[in-house]
């Protein structure tokens, strides 16, 4: 029996750089969630990385009023990445000049939040 394989000439570009937002694991508070105003609340967020090609995290921060949205940017780098998940840690400090309650949403994907209250006074 005989098999004959062949490829296709696939191009692949150059810059294979992407940015991509990847679900919230966990969220760890550090300080007490009632501060005054201008007083800093640290969160510990714990996100995952798809592949060996994550290189570097930001946050996407949106602002509804009181309701403030935290998604994690993971940027991938590289055309061939090897397949290994990978967890990364990352701070996230809130802080208000006005008074109030405040919802934070912290996005673990498919539109699911993991949602802290936070007071200032």
């Amino acid at each position: 029996m005989i098999f004959n394989v062949g490829c296709k000439n696939i191009s692949v570009p150059e810059n294979c750089a992407s940015t991509d937002i990847y679900a919230i694991l966990n969220v760890e508070h550090i300080s007490t969630f009632t501060v005054g105003i201008n007083q800093q609340i640290a969160f510990t967020i714990t996100h995952g990385i798809a592949n060996g090609c994550g290189v570097s995290s930001s946050q996407k921060i949106v602002k509804e009023g009181n309701v403030i949205n935290i998604s994690m940017l993971t940027k991938y780098d590289g055309c061939v990445c090897t397949e290994i998940y990978q967890e990364a840690k990352s701070n996230y400090l809130f802080a208000s000049t006005i008074a109030g309650t405040y919802k934070l949403r912290f996005n673990i994907g498919h539109n699911s939040f993991i949602e802290k209250i936070v007071a200032l006074q």
